[in-house]
């Protein structure tokens, strides 16, 4: 399983329009795509709010490359801000969820 972290920095008053665009752009997007498992939005709350978000891949993100760059560009067009990218391998997904 994979992982892989975008991080930005917006402004406040942009975090309205960030989610809205991950909403109704991105997770539809990602839905369609092999191996997508989920994606976790985090946000810290500082004056520049930081925003993670996290996307869970089962196997290769391969099939993800060209979406990942279309996201990274709408949250520039969006935020104003370029987002960092980080690639993991995930040791560890517990879930509440029980069979």
């Amino acid at each position: 399983m994979k992982a892989r972290s975008l991080t930005f920095y917006i402004e406040p008053d942009h975090l309205e329009e960030v989610v809205r665009v991950l909403d109704e752009q991105i997770v539809p997007e990602y839905r369609e795509l092999p191996n997508f498992v989920g994606l976790v939005v985090l946000q810290a709350d500082h004056v520049r709010r930081e925003v993670v978000c996290l996307s869970i891949w089962d196997r290769d993100m391969e099939a993800s490359e060209e979406a990942i760059a279309r996201f990274r560009k709408r949250i520039t067009s969006v935020s104003g801000a370029s987002a960092a990218m980080e690639t993991f391998d995930v040791l560890r997904l517990v879930s509440s969820q029980r069979s």
